[in-house]
């Protein structure tokens, strides 16, 4: 990436993104605190997607630098004990008394109030920056220096951010942690920096995408930082956007992604997701990713997505997240109304059954209110006409009286 040039300094990037992969010899890339995060590679018709192995996932998330509990877990001989309390030494340490003070709640709020100049803290400040960021009370005066940095202030926090790249990134994955760098980015914007940030995130993008408190960092990024900026995050997005999907916590990243993409991206994004929705459809998680694509309202995304799923509408109506999916479709346009009515008018029987059926009674009401509000009698119609003969079947269950009970409610406004 070159050198980065900020009020008369530079950082030369080559220098501390070369140890990304662990290649630079002596250095130990990010797997240093993870163990082996081994890649297994997932090819389909789009590209070629690389799976984190689950073992190798749960060897990150329970042995990283930070637990589950949002404490260090680093050796005996670290700065931290496994309860977040300093363990250094004064005399290993210049200035430990002073941020060690910032770890108590009283000390945190005296240096608050200014009684530590400017210039003090980041004399100190490099050796315990890390902790600052993490620690329960010390991240109050990491937020205040990051907030009063000017000129070389913020050049001198960002070096030595960066000299420790895989440090860095594993703070993202505490909950204070995660929250200290978003203010560091916010601070960012609009500077060199903002590219160089999302170049040291894209390097475990899949792992911080699927972890409840790391992937508020780089959604973070795609909320502040410019197209330019982000491109290489709108780039990894494509590339995992499967593995994403089917996953609990990176469904929920992904349709942030999608809010957030623009340009060329987010036309072949879309479409990835619309030739794999059929599939997706009947993912547990990746139905929450086809459901907000179609409540884009997307026509031609729409369309696909529905040409998909041709002749799975009912199928997927006696799933639970498949139900949510055809109600989308309904929901989605006429056109969309539409494919999904007909396709469950072809077998009247199937229609009173899905009245019965604790998932399937919210299509059919769905499909009654769509039809009856948007005029769509010739819909609308044949629903009432077959629901009402197979009326003594639909009393038989908790779900089919629902069915009747809004198609009583629909006939008194005829």
């Amino acid at each position: 990436m070159g050198s980065v040039n900020f009020n008369g300094n530079h950082i030369d990037s080559g220098n501390f993104l070369e140890n990304l992969d662990g290649s630079s010899s002596g250095q130990r890339g990010p797997e240093f605190f993870c163990g082996s995060l081994s890649m297994s590679s997932h090819v389909n018709q789009y590209n070629t997607v690389p799976i984190q192995n689950d073992a190798g996932r749960n060897q990150f998330e329970n042995h990283g630098l930070f637990s589950p509990n949002e404490y260090f877990r680093l050796n005996k001989n670290g700065l931290w004990s496994q309860n977040g309390q300093y363990s250094g030494t004064e005399s290993a340490y210049p200035g430990s008394d002073f941020y060690y003070n910032a770890g108590i709640r009283i000390g945190s709020n005296g240096l608050e109030r200014g009684n530590i100049d400017q210039e003090t803290r980041f004399m100190v400040l490099p050796d315990f920056i890390f902790w600052l960021m993490s620690n329960a009370h010390g991240h109050v005066l990491f937020d205040e220096l990051i907030e009063s940095c000017v000129g070389n202030e913020l050049y001198l926090v960002v070096e030595k951010l960066w000299s420790n790249i895989e440090l860095f990134i594993e703070t993202a994955f505490c909950r204070i942690g995660s929250k200290s760098i978003q203010k560091l980015i916010k601070k960012l914007k609009k500077t060199p920096y903002a590219s160089m940030m999302t170049k040291i995130l894209s390097s475990r993008y899949y792992q911080m995408m699927t972890h409840n408190f790391a992937r508020h960092v780089i959604i973070k990024c795609l909320n502040v930082f410019d197209r330019k900026s982000n491109e290489i995050l709108y780039d990894h997005t494509i590339n995992y956007f499967e593995a994403l999907a089917r996953h609990e916590v990176g469904c929920r990243s992904l349709n942030e992604c999608i809010n957030s993409i623009g340009g060329d991206q987010r036309d072949t994004l879309l479409n990835h997701i619309a030739d794999l929705s059929d599939f997706l459809s009947n993912d547990p998680y990746g139905n929450h990713v086809v459901q907000h694509v179609l409540i884009l309202r997307n026509n031609l995304i729409t369309k696909k997505i529905l040409y998909r799923l041709q002749d799975q509408f009912i199928q997927l109506s006696t799933t639970k997240g498949g139900s949510h999916v055809v109600e989308k479709c309904i929901e989605s346009s006429t056109f969309g109304c539409s494919w999904v009515v007909k396709e469950i008018l072809h077998c009247p029987i199937t229609l009173v059954r899905l009245g019965q059926h604790k998932f399937g009674n919210y299509v059919i009401q769905k499909a009654l209110l769509k039809t009856k509000i948007e005029g769509q009698m010739h819909l609308y119609e044949p629903l009432v006409t077959i629901l009402e003969e197979g009326e003594k079947d639909l009393k038989r269950t908790v779900s089919g009286n629902y069915v009747l009970h809004l198609l009583k409610e629909l006939q008194k406004d005829t």
